[in-house]
């Protein structure tokens, strides 16, 4: 996708790969918005750099993700031995496919692009 002109370009998107976060920071998925969709790159989908990659696309009805706030355990305390603070947060999350129609598959031939 990146090699399509259009892809690449501001004059088509609505956003650049790093609208939500510093290029530096990587603890996001980046995301593309172009032609009215949301891409998300992600390196481990089946079939990586072979000729048989899969390629999701979904309508956000077609996934659910629930969490339990009432289970939400965040804490924070202070280390004097070591001289640091700490701090951690615990949530109970899913997600599920919720309608099979509700999701594309697209078989594409990726090994072209694999670096030699």
């Amino acid at each position: 996708m990146m090699q399509v002109r259009e892809f690449g370009s501001r004059e088509y998107i609505d956003g650049g790969p790093t609208r939500h976060a510093d290029p530096a920071w990587r603890d996001r998925p980046i995301t593309y918005f172009w032609l009215g969709m949301m891409w998300i790159v992600h390196p481990n989908l089946p079939g990586v750099g072979t000729n048989a990659e899969k390629c999701f696309c979904f309508h956000k009805s077609a996934i659910g993700h629930a969490y339990n706030a009432d289970d939400l355990e965040a804490r924070a305390g202070y280390d004097e031995e070591q001289d640091y603070s700490w701090s951690r947060c615990s949530i109970y999350m899913g997600s599920q496919l919720l309608q099979n129609s509700g999701v594309v598959v697209i078989n594409h031939d990726g090994s072209a692009l694999v670096g030699v």
